[in-house]
C-alpha cells in the first residue's frame, strides 16, 4: 500500500497529490477540499481551485473545528471523522502517520510545496499528503 507514495499526481501548476490508495487522488482531493476553508491560511483555498480543474467535487462537510490553530482542522464527512493538517498539528492532536507518509510529505516540501496530511480518524488511516505552494510572483 504505501510504495503508492513514490506517485505524485500534479493537480495544478499549485496543489500536488501523494495518494497512499490505489486510485487515491480524486478521493484525496475531495476531502482535502471540503476541509480546507476551515483553516485560515490562504494557500488551502487553492485546493478548491484545484477540485474544480480535477472535476472532483468536495465532500460535505458535517461538522468541523480548528483545535489548534492555522495548521489543521478536524471535520466529520459522511460520519466519518477526518483530520487535514500539517505535521505539527497532527502530532499536537496524537496522530503518528507512517514513516513513508511522512517521507512523501517530505518530498514534497523539498519540492517547494507545504504537505497537509489527509487522515481518516475513524480508520486510523492516513489517505495521502496534499502539497500546496504558491506561484511565483511574476510581477515586477
Amino acid at each position: 500500500m504505501n510504495e503508492l507514495l513514490n506517485d505524485v499526481w500534479q493537480v495544478s501548476a499549485t496543489v500536488a497529490l501523494a495518494p497512499v490508495e490505489k486510485l487515491g487522488g480524486p478521493e484525496l482531493l475531495r476531502i482535502a477540499a471540503a476541509i480546507a476553508p476551515y483553516l485560515s491560511t490562504p494557500l488551502t483555498q487553492q485546493l478548491a481551485a484545484a477540485a474544480t480543474v480535477a472535476g472532483v467535487t468536495s465532500a460535505t462537510v458535517e461538522e468541523a473545528s480548528q483545535p489548534l490553530g492555522d495548521d489543521g482542522a478536524l471535520a466529520t464527512i459522511a460520519g466519518q471523522v477526518f483530520a487535514l493538517g500539517r505535521l505539527s498539528f497532527l502530532r499536537a492532536v496524537d496522530v503518528a502517520p507512517h514513516q513513508a507518509e511522512i517521507s512523501a510529505g517530505e518530498r514534497l516540501e523539498r519540492a517547494g510545496y507545504q504537505a497537509y496530511y489527509v487522515i481518516s480518524l475513524t480508520r486510523f488511516h492516513c489517505l495521502g499528503i496534499v502539497g500546496v505552494r504558491s506561484l511565483p510572483d511574476t510581477a515586477s
